[in-house]
């Protein structure tokens, strides 16, 4: 890193000091300095580009189902977060553009180029004063004014990381924001979905009836045994026999639990998946109801049959009553227990003799045949319920085992793009490099846009954006060069970091060159493979 050239310009001017010069920092000295402060802010303001990702895809997703329907229970101000969190990035990225600037200043390939000494020495006293006041006022009394070499020192005791431009835990103020599931890696989600699956799988399993131990002597539970039985008798033998038995018997146990285990994921996939599946696809595509409407059927004849037998029992009894014929008749079809009932209370006060003597009996059966018929009526509409959420019903069961599925299949297909085949990794690097590319472009264009609408340079807003524009440049620049080391070896990083140098504001190219050279670097990019 820019560490090790900080370091050497820090020898070599102790040594100039040690001899009695009054020696002073160089151009080159300062502008390794700045490098290494430009990479300390990178650093620091790299997590802020992901909190920003992350407030703006939720900005884009607060209209989805699930965002309306949580939004009640999470009391979250999405456009406060993300102007939160690029109201610091743009402290950042201004912080970038002046050292962007003064870089261009200190740089021998600048257009001007040092032509007199009090040029030089000026740009290099305005870089030394921005450090002090923008990077060390931590460490650094304003008052006082600090050699050379102790700006040095002072420099390489920080560590990328620290909160140099924002205050003091603002970035951990801003990571607490996001939920603790999103600030996990992606490989941590992977390993978590395979546990969630496999957990909900075990508690599947471990829902499941146990069969009886007698009736499954013969399974693994009983080769256990047989096997603890044949083991302590191999054990009297001894010898190579014992350890060949020991062994021979350990793998037809693991044999048989794996069998077991495989046929319970069987008999699991059919009873929660398969089975589920195929009763929802005939109910929907195809006639699959005849047997329901066979047994609708047949009950409905049953209760008709009863109510009609009712109604006889009823009107039977009431033609042998003194009520007129009309009366009977409307009782019979309502089948009011009136009639029945009241009779029933005269006779059940001698229940002994009028069970004898008179129709104590057959008002009991008329009694029993009305409850047949309010229970075969009570089944009958309980199958027409259970019937109308036959689907619902098998979508309950079925919802719990797509979860398992669908987690073990996305943690699978994670760990598998993650060890095995990297071609996931390399279209989402392709697709990241597109992305800062063109985002380079569009602040290239805003400057030239900048530039055309305000050309005078004492605007303190337009020189404000445009620090901010550069300082956006050099940190997506910085972004590519690490994603590109990732991603690339050789001569192809080599070509690509030469591009991303000369995008940046030190070398003070025109806009319109810069646009070129950005236009050819996202012709190697979208080329890379």
């Amino acid at each position: 890193g820019y560490e090790a050239e900080v370091k050497e310009a820090r020898k070599s001017l102790a040594a100039s000091q040690g001899d009695g010069s009054a020696a002073a920092a160089t151009p080159e000295m300062v502008a390794a300095q700045l490098r290494l402060v430009i990479e300390l802010i990178v650093a620091e303001g790299t997590p802020l580009l992901d909190l920003e990702a992350y407030w703006k895809d939720r900005m884009r997703k607060r209209f989805k189902l699930k965002s309306m329907v949580l939004q009640p229970f999470v009391k979250e101000d999405l456009p406060a977060r993300l102007e939160e969190v690029r109201r610091d990035l743009r402290e950042i990225r201004r912080i970038l553009g002046q050292c962007e600037l003064l870089m261009a200043r200190l740089s021998p390939f600048g257009r001007k180029g040092y032509t007199d000494e009090d040029e030089r020495k000026t740009a290099v006293r305005d870089a030394q004063r921005f450090i002090d006041k923008n990077i060390l006022y931590r460490y650094v009394d304003p008052a006082q004014t600090i050699s050379p070499v102790e700006r040095m020192d002072k420099l390489l005791l920080l560590k990328r990381g620290d909160q140099l431009v924002l205050g003091e835990g603002r970035r951990e103020a801003l990571r607490e924001a996001v939920p603790q599931l999103h600030r996990l890696g992606k490989g941590v989600k992977a390993a978590m979905w395979v546990g969630l699956g496999l957990g909900v799988y075990a508690l599947a399993l471990y829902a499941q009836p146990v069969p009886d131990s007698d009736s499954n002597s013969s399974g693994p539970g009983g080769s256990a045994k047989a096997s603890d039985g044949a083991n302590s008798s191999s054990s009297s033998s001894g010898g190579s026999g014992k350890s060949e038995r020991s062994i021979h018997e350990s793998a037809q146990l693991n044999k048989e639990r794996a069998e077991s285990l495989a046929q319970s994921t069987l008999e699991w996939a059919d009873e929660h998946i398969y089975t589920p599946i195929k009763s929802m696809f005939e109910q929907i595509f195809v006639d699959g109801t005849k047997a329901t409407t066979k047994r609708r059927v047949e009950h409905q004849n049953a209760v008709v049959d009863a109510r009609k037998s009712l109604e006889h029992m009823i009107k039977s009894h009431g033609e042998r009553t003194n009520m007129p014929q009309h009366a009977v008749l409307a009782k019979a079809e309502k089948l009011d227990m009136e009639l029945i009932s009241r009779d029933y209370e005269d006779k059940i006060q001698s229940p002994i003799k009028n069970s004898v003597t008179s129709n104590l009996i057959e008002l009991l059966l008329i009694q029993g045949q009305f409850i047949k018929v309010q229970a075969l009526d009570a089944m009958l509409q309980v199958d027409k319920l259970l019937e109308e959420n036959r689907f619902n019903s098998q979508l309950v069961v079925l919802a719990p085992s797509l979860m398992v599925v669908g987690a073990l299949f996305q943690g699978a297909r994670a760990l598998y793009y993650r060890i095995v085949d990297d071609t996931e990794r390399r279209r989402v690097s392709r697709a990241e490099m597109r992305k800062l590319v063109i985002s380079m472009s569009v602040c290239l264009a805003r400057l030239h846009d900048l530039a055309e609408s305000a050309p005078e340079r004492g605007d303190e807003r337009v020189t404000d954006q445009r620090l901010v524009y550069e300082g956006e440049i050099s940190q997506l620049a910085h972004r590519l060069r690490f994603v590109l080391s990732h991603r690339y070896t050789g001569d192809r990083v080599a070509a690509h970091h030469v591009l991303l140098d000369d995008l940046l504001a030190r070398h003070s190219l025109t806009i319109e060159a810069r646009s070129q050279l950005c236009s050819q670097l996202l012709t190697l990019v979208c080329s890379a493979t």
